[in-house]
């Protein structure tokens, strides 16, 4: 799965996204709604490659810049098991949102979070 933070400034057609990852011979192209989120298959395994290679697609087809981060079908399921969310609190599913970082955050930024429960 791929995903690019376009953040709303940077809009992109999801059928022109998937258009751009069949264009990179990728597999089984679909998106999620007008999120960024693609999932796709590929024969290459190395997720850093992969996100290098649509971000310069990317910014080949756009002129932009996008973080670009692929998590493999493997690692989600690991954290979705892994959810402390779920198995310790017991939170409703429809509560929860998942968000993954290109780099670890600012640790002033990261702290502001403790204070929310």
């Amino acid at each position: 799965m791929g995903g690019i933070n376009v953040s709303g400034q940077k809009p992109v057609k999801m059928a022109d996204l998937k258009s751009l990852f069949e264009d990179l011979n990728y597999k089984n192209v679909s998106t999620y709604i007008q999120s960024g989120n693609v999932l796709f298959e590929s024969e290459n395994s190395n997720t850093d490659l992969l996100s290098n290679e649509i971000a310069d697609k990317i910014k080949q087809q756009y002129g932009w810049e996008v973080p670009v981060i692929v998590i493999s079908s493997d690692y989600l399921k690991l954290v979705s098991e892994n959810n402390p969310f779920i198995n310790e609190r017991n939170e409703s599913l429809d509560r929860l949102y998942l968000t993954f970082l290109k780099n670890e955050p600012n640790a002033e930024l990261a702290e502001k979070f403790k204070a929310f429960d």
